[in-house]
């Protein structure tokens, strides 16, 4: 009869002790080192605004027009892994980024392909719920899966890097990016 009342408690034990094997074996991770992005290239430096903040405009060297409006930049942990539970999570994220109107969306825990998105890729919806254009920086690739940062713009991807960061634990990337808006 005890053995029966333990029965629940072992199972949920043996679930936690594999949910923690999987993370240790299978997604943690040591590396070692420095992360030092780049200084932006000049050239692709825009300036649109003067020492007082007034828009200025240079489009004979830059072929471009001054800025006409203030530049809005969003960021947004997406808790990527909410979809296994939710299956409207991407599309509620959807919705408030076209709220707001953003020129660039700095998106962290993305998860293309994963068990914990069901599968889904999270940036391709959001690009196709936005109108905005994707690239993504992966942290962590697994078995046709990953994870990590995305940025969404209405601009244009000039240049774009990925840097591993060191860690022990979860990996973890930088993504540098020029944006031409």
């Amino acid at each position: 009869m005890a053995l029966l009342k333990r029965r629940p408690v072992l199972l949920v034990l043996a679930v936690l002790l594999a949910v923690f094997l999987y993370r240790l074996f299978f997604v943690y991770t040591a590396r070692s080192g420095e992360c030092r992005p780049r200084p932006v290239d000049p050239d692709l430096r825009q300036t649109t605004r003067d020492e007082h903040g007034v828009p200025v405009s240079f489009p004979e060297r830059t072929g471009f027009p001054g800025q006409r409006r203030p530049l809005v930049v969003m960021t947004y942990n997406i808790a990527g892994h909410d979809e296994l539970i939710d299956g409207d999570h991407v599309r509620q994220i959807a919705d408030a980024i076209r709220r707001l109107r953003p020129d660039i969306v700095a998106l962290q825990e993305v998860h293309r392909g994963t068990w914990q998105a069901r599968f889904r890729d999270q940036l391709a919806e959001l690009e196709a719920r936005t109108g905005l254009k994707g690239f993504f920086a992966p942290s962590y690739v697994r078995w046709g899966g990953a994870y990590g940062n995305a940025i969404l713009t209405r601009g244009e991807l000039v240049r774009s890097e990925v840097h591993p960061l060191p860690c022990v634990g979860e990996p973890r990337a930088l993504l540098e990016a020029t944006i031409r808006i």
